[in-house]
């Protein structure tokens, strides 16, 4: 989790609280991130498929299927952790930490914006 000085300090959280949510954190960042790698691979996959003299449908369908399942696992990832972080924070805490994230994905979305114009 980045800053995760200024998120205890702004949410006043106990050395437990941050080792709970950094540990929980780490361990979603590198299950997210082998995810990741396994739809390069099928995107690597689809590409070769694509380039192929007769490619097969069928098979296109597949990975983009496997694709897709993989993206849902991811997201359901992110919400589980979301869940779990609730369970360790009070819920002034959770309050302030969701304040914060909605902070940060407007300021995401902000440079997004910028950098489609």
């Amino acid at each position: 989790m980045e800053n995760i000085q200024k998120i205890k300090q702004e949410l006043n959280l106990t050395d437990d609280q941050v080792k709970k949510i950094e540990t929980l954190t780490i361990e979603t960042k590198k299950n997210i991130e082998i995810k990741q790698l396994e739809i390069q691979k099928i995107m690597i996959s689809i590409k070769e498929e694509k380039l192929k003299e007769t490619p097969n449908l069928e098979t296109i369908n597949s990975l983009v299927e496997k694709k897709h399942k993989i993206m849902s696992e991811i997201e359901f990832l992110t919400i589980k952790r979301d869940i779990e972080i609730k369970g360790i924070l009070t819920k002034e805490q959770f309050y302030k930490w969701r304040l914060l994230l909605n902070k940060r994905m407007d300021k995401i979305q902000k440079r997004q914006h910028k950098r489609m114009f």
